[in-house]
């Protein structure tokens, strides 16, 4: 899939204020746990589910990506990915 500047601005709208804050505090940190993220993100505990989904999403639309090596294993679960900016991310940031 190649990132456009129109798909850019289709991200854009479909993305939520949380989705941009986990995108601008990636820029920040430059890697971070789905643990991480969840509990800066989506803290309370009724939120995890939600958490995973969104983090789902946003790797589907290339928002952001997960490293191919996971944090604790197989037995991590989702919350042992790790995150990083990917293409439309860090073309969102740069856009004004």
């Amino acid at each position: 899939m190649r990132i456009t500047s129109r798909t850019v601005a289709d991200l854009r709208d479909r993305l939520s204020n949380v989705d941009l804050a986990v995108v601008e505090a990636l820029d920040r940190v430059d890697i971070a746990t789905a643990g991480q993220l969840r509990r800066v993100h989506w803290p309370k505990r009724d939120q995890a589910r939600t958490a995973r989904r969104r983090l789902a999403l946003l790797a589907e639309w290339r928002v952001v990506s997960r490293l191919e090596r996971r944090v604790g294993g197989v037995r991590a679960g989702s919350d042992g990915y790790i995150y990083r900016l990917d293409v439309a991310g860090q073309r969102l940031l740069n856009q004004p």
